[in-house]
């Protein structure tokens, strides 16, 4: 099980105590100064000694310089580490102060920082990494719809609004402490990016899973310390947000079966989508979209089919599908280029990267894919070389021509297992050897090249009207 991150709390209590360290810090780095600069006389002299004396004694001082050197350079590099250790001390104290202001007087702030700190980070990675598995899909799925959840839920024991901004706040909190456990908690299979995220959004919110929020003021006149904030009292970072998404099961509870339905219904919305919008705008654009929607509609529908009939080995990609779709229906909506951007484009490099993954699937890796498919191809090799040796040779090479048929048959089904079940993996080995020698795309890859190469077309026709008559 990975640890989880250190997370430092922010709260008065830990700037005081970080002040009183810069302090002992300061006196520290003062007595390492004078330890260095006694140090570099006792070398100095040693020097000039060295000198003047007999050659005799040159090597022992030699020695005792070495070893007054080796406690310079530990000295030294005391002061550095004390030094960083000051940075960040001080970084503390102002962040803290900063956090524990916006807390105190304007708690919506650390809200909408936080939030937005969240998404930006989860989007980018999902905008970057088109193929998840289960765990991560199941982790960002409705990230945004939860989010919005957080923000608009009313507490309806808490009437005071920055109290109510806090009870929001921590319940963020827990929302990310909680993802964060969501997909690291018995996964061996874990993304780097992704946990390097997460545990990074972790240490931003300066909560502990089992702590609550710190106390806004400290009153040191008074007998007791003033809690200022009710969340202080009993409620912490993981009771609160158990409570929150109790409220919530089918949003923060999914399970995989869940995944799997809403995926397959937002395949769908994506398709109505893109058809939606392939009734306006550019002909040959429109075109090309609606073909391309026929042929993942088709695609789907096929791999739906093979699951019915080997449900443990297939399973319909549908979110490769939907991000393809929804990229396609936001260049269609938004064709051009952006402003002070060279087309293509970002949107358009991820649709082609999209329609790459597309072209792999429903099941089987590629990876796997090719290699069966050159299995399939060399056993094919061997088969036909051995046929043709036993006749050529009037039948003097057939014990060495059947070895060569039993190996080559071999290779053939082995082939077909990696692909395909049965007869379909022979179809499977002989599309592949078909896709060798002509090198052209089907299927949804062949809509989604002639959309983009249109896209291009509309770009470049688009630019020189600009350079012609302007904007």
């Amino acid at each position: 099980m990975q640890p989880r991150p250190r997370v430092v709390t922010y709260s008065h209590k830990n700037i005081e105590k970080w002040k009183a360290q810069l302090e002992k810090n300061e006196q520290k780095l003062k007595k390492q100064l004078t330890y260095i600069q006694v140090y570099h006389d006792n070398l100095a002299k040693r020097g000039d000694y060295k000198h003047a004396v007999l050659d005799a004694y040159s090597e022992n001082l030699q020695r005792q310089s070495e070893v007054v050197q080796h406690w310079k350079t530990q000295v030294t590099n005391k002061q550095k580490s004390l030094e960083k250790s000051n940075q960040d001390l001080s970084r503390y104290i102002d962040e803290a102060q900063t956090f524990l202001t916006a807390l105190g007087e304007n708690p919506k702030i650390a809200f909408d920082r936080l939030r937005d700190n969240v998404l930006t980070s989860l989007t980018e990675y999902d905008n970057t990494h088109p193929i998840q598995d289960f765990k991560v899909r199941l982790c960002l799925y409705g990230l945004a719809e939860k989010l919005t959840t957080i923000l608009t839920e009313q507490e309806s024991h808490v009437e005071d609004e920055l109290k109510s901004w806090r009870t929001k706040y921590i319940q963020l909190c827990g929302f990310i402490w909680d993802l964060y456990d969501q997909y690291v908690k018995s996964n061996v299979n874990l993304d780097v990016d992704l946990r390097e995220r997460l545990a990074q959004l972790v240490q931003s919110t300066h909560v502990k899973w089992r702590r609550s929020l710190p106390s806004m003021r400290v009153d040191e006149d008074a007998q007791e310390q003033h809690q200022a904030d009710s969340l202080s009292i009993g409620q912490t970072c993981f009771g609160q947000f158990v409570l929150f998404k109790n409220k919530s099961p089918i949003l923060f509870h999914r399970t995989e079966s869940d995944l799997d339905r809403a995926e397959k219904q937002d395949f769908h919305t994506a398709l109505i989508n893109l058809q939606a919008q392939a009734k306006v705008g550019d002909k040959t654009l429109c075109k090309y979209a609606k073909e391309l929607a026929i042929a993942a509609s088709e695609e789907i529908s096929q791999q739906e089919s093979d699951q019915f009939r080997q449900p443990e080995d297939r399973k319909p990609e549908y979110y490769v599908y939907t991000r393809m779709l929804r990229q396609a229906k936001e260049l269609l909506a938004h064709p051009f280029s952006q402003e002070g951007e060279d087309f293509p484009d970002t949107r358009l490099d991820q649709f082609a990267q999209s329609a790459c993954y597309v072209a792999g699937q429903p099941s089987h890796p590629k990876l796997k894919k090719f290699f069966g498919a050159a299995v399939g191809f060399i056993g094919a090799i061997i088969v036909a070389v051995s046929v043709m040796a036993a006749v050529a040779s009037f039948g003097f090479s057939t014990p060495l021509s059947a070895f060569g048929i039993a190996v080559g048959t071999t290779l053939l089904w082995q082939a077909g297992s990696m692909i395909v079940a049965g007869s379909a993996a022979l179809l499977g080995i002989g599309a592949s050897m078909k896709l060798f020698a002509s090198g052209a795309p089907h299927g949804v890859y062949e809509k989604a090249d002639k959309f983009k190469q249109a896209l291009v077309n509309v770009n470049q026709e688009h630019d020189e009207h600009k350079n012609v008559f302007g904007n």
